[in-house]
């Protein structure tokens, strides 16, 4: 919970069916339990708008210490993993069928969560096992993949961004053909046994000016593989503050408006997505104020600066469609940053009051 657990805990919560709280509200009962499985922070990405909490690939790339709790695979003590088997059975005496989420970092490479999907199979439990897991969609873990089609039923949540260079840029190192070709070879069969696959992007500065291209990337690839199955929805992003949309200043807010006015006319929301389409739309009703939610766009270039130092990349190119309409000021800023980071000019106070998280 201290280690934005809170997080994980809130976007459960708001995913859940409204008929399924009510029911709780009213009756304190849940027809099925969820057990919900932080394992560590273990992640092979450092990924733009992620935390050290969230990722250890992030805590190295940007030398940020975490508590030693999160970097230690929770499977690997016997009391923990005695906890975790024995919940599972106590609640299985309990329920037809539970329901297990893990958590990352990323599940597909943690030892603990490789470990529980062969114990929960050595111990003839997936017919019995409804599992939900998140993935970046960039490791093709035979171990993983070859026991999913075991279990009762499937929820597999893709954490793709954007399409091209733009991906690559916020979530590096990963490459965009490689989380294309492990999705292909992942999803398509799942999909086919009716088990439910979620693009779910989490749209920010760094990537809401690629709106068009996401979306027309994702309906050539529903029309090639005659999938429509698929829903694309959103993640709302609500911290940190400054790479969220309503962070955008004023004066780049037309320029996004055409963007979103030109995706929502694809046909492709003409007969699917409604999720995603009601999103844009929300977003495009916000662009079209010149409401002040945040004012850290300031921060926003800082951030982007220290990202781009430490990944060896640069807004120019990964997220070039923003830059090329920043203003001279704004460049400068920008450039000024990359400067006092690379050489290690600017004090550490003074990064701690551009960033709101701890340095």
């Amino acid at each position: 919970e201290k280690q934005t657990g809170t997080s994980e805990r809130t976007m459960a919560l708001l995913s859940m069916p409204p008929a399924l709280l009510e029911t709780f509200v009213n009756t304190l009962q849940v027809p099925e339990f969820t057990i919900r499985i932080k394992f560590s922070n273990l992640c092979n990405l450092a990924c733009r708008s992620c935390s050290p909490t969230f990722s250890s690939r992030y805590a190295q790339t940007h030398q940020l210490t975490v508590p030693v709790e999160l970097t230690k695979d929770i499977g690997s003590t016997p009391d923990n993993w005695n906890f975790i088997t024995s919940s599972i059975v106590k609640y299985l005496s309990i329920y037809q069928t539970i329901n297990i989420t893990l958590l990352g970092g990323e599940s597909t490479i943690q030892p603990g969560a490789i470990k529980l999907l062969q114990w929960i199979k050595e111990q003839d439990l997936c017919e019995r096992v409804c599992l939900d897991i998140t993935t970046n969609m960039t490791v093709a873990n035979t171990s993983v993949i070859d026991k999913l089609s075991l279990f009762k039923k499937i929820h597999i949540s893709a954490s793709i961004d954007s399409v091209g260079e733009n991906f690559e840029y916020v979530r590096w190192p990963a490459q965009f053909q490689t989380v294309v070709d492990n999705f292909n070879t992942t999803v398509i069969d799942l999909v086919k046994q009716h088990h439910e696959i979620t693009v779910q992007p989490l749209l920010n500065l760094n990537n809401i000016f690629y709106i068009v291209d996401i979306v027309n990337w994702w309906h050539d690839w529903f029309t090639s593989n005659n999938i429509n199955s698929i829903s694309i929805d959103p993640v709302m992003m609500f911290r940190p503050h400054h790479l969220t949309v309503q962070n955008l200043p004023v004066q780049y807010r037309a320029e996004l408006v055409g963007c979103l006015r030109s995706a929502l006319e694809h046909p492709m929301f003409q007969h699917s997505q409604p999720r995603l389409k009601d999103y844009l739309q929300g977003v495009l009703e916000f662009a079209q104020t010149s409401n002040t939610v945040y004012d850290q766009f300031e921060l926003f270039l800082f951030d982007t600066a220290r990202h781009d130092l430490a990944n060896k990349t640069k807004m120019q190119i990964g997220n070039k469609k923003f830059h090329q309409l920043l203003s001279d000021k704004h460049k400068d800023l920008l450039d000024q940053f990359y400067h006092q980071l690379d050489s290690s000019v600017l004090p550490t106070d003074q990064q701690k009051i551009y960033r709101n998280l701890p340095l």
